[in-house]
């Protein structure tokens, strides 16, 4: 039987999302390991995101599309970067092979390196003010907590792919006022809700998609924030790769990256460029 799973490749959430057959490990359940390495140019950015989970198999049917890869999981969620630290544990549910579903509540710590977390004194975000913190060493060290729900409707037609990947956060800072977060490039308040919403249309290249494929596709990026009051949009072109075993057998990996412009954005030029690249691993 060939699993028809989900493909995430993420940066400021997932890049790239396809049903494409993966590895026999995930369709048979049990232990199961993911590292993506990400880089972001503009802000600049470097994170590293790994999930370390145990996962039970549910209603598999090799005669049905739609109860492929249906499995429940549970393990632990860290994210890294010189700039801050995340854990804690996530849940994921698959009831259908078309709706993938995420829950996770996680700790972070920020170390004040880099100039993050940055405090602006009168809203400044800019990445002329970015710099000056960085420069001046004015990051502020603070500790919070992230809870995170994403839903990923998603559809195959032969080799066309469409998802709405949909994300829920609420997020709580011990820090007296509004603030930058790097990863996520925005300011919040204290406590702060945002959504974040990522419609992609793809196309599969490739001439045995459970060897190696090229996705490419268009992409839209809603970004909103409660409190703040904050609107982003972000429009470009995915790619994702999914290395053949005869470059690199090891870790079953993929490389993809989104490439765009923010045609709105709080603070800065519209049509302001986009670039990130992540390279993902799966045990």
């Amino acid at each position: 039987m060939v699993k028809y799973g989900l493909l995430c490749a993420a940066l400021v959430g997932c890049l790239a999302l396809s049903l494409v057959p993966q590895a026999a490990h995930a369709e048979e359940g049990g232990f199961a390991h993911e590292s993506a390495l990400q880089i972001r140019a503009i802000p600049i950015g470097l994170s590293l995101f790994s999930t370390t989970g145990y996962g039970w198999s549910l209603w598999d049917s090799p005669d049905s599309d739609l109860l492929t890869g249906t499995k429940l999981e549970v393990g632990a969620a860290t994210s890294l970067s010189p700039a801050f630290a995340w854990g804690g544990p996530y849940v994921t549910f698959v009831p259908a092979a078309v709706l993938p579903i995420k829950a996770s509540a996680q700790v972070m710590g920020y170390f004040g390196n880099f100039g993050y977390l940055h405090v602006p004194d009168d809203g400044d975000w800019s990445l002329e003010e970015l710099d000056r913190s960085d420069d001046e060493g004015l990051g502020v060290g603070a500790r919070g907590t992230l809870i995170h729900l994403q839903a990923t409707p998603r559809l195959r037609i032969d080799r066309i792919v469409f998802t709405a990947e949909t994300n829920a956060y609420w997020i709580n800072m011990d820090v007296e006022g509004e603030y930058y977060e790097p990863y996520f490039d925005l300011l919040f308040e204290p406590s702060d809700f945002f959504f974040i919403t990522r419609p992609t249309l793809g196309y599969l290249i490739g001439p045995d998609l459970s060897r190696w494929y090229l996705l490419l596709g268009l992409r839209w990026e809603r970004t909103m924030t409660r409190d703040t009051n904050l609107t982003r949009d972000i429009a470009g072109l995915v790619f994702a790769w999914k290395v053949p075993e005869t470059l690199l057998a090891f870790g079953d990996p993929t490389l993809a990256g989104f490439m765009g412009v923010n045609t709105q954005h709080p603070n800065r030029d519209q049509f302001f460029p986009y670039v990130g690249i992540q390279a993902l691993f799966q045990f």
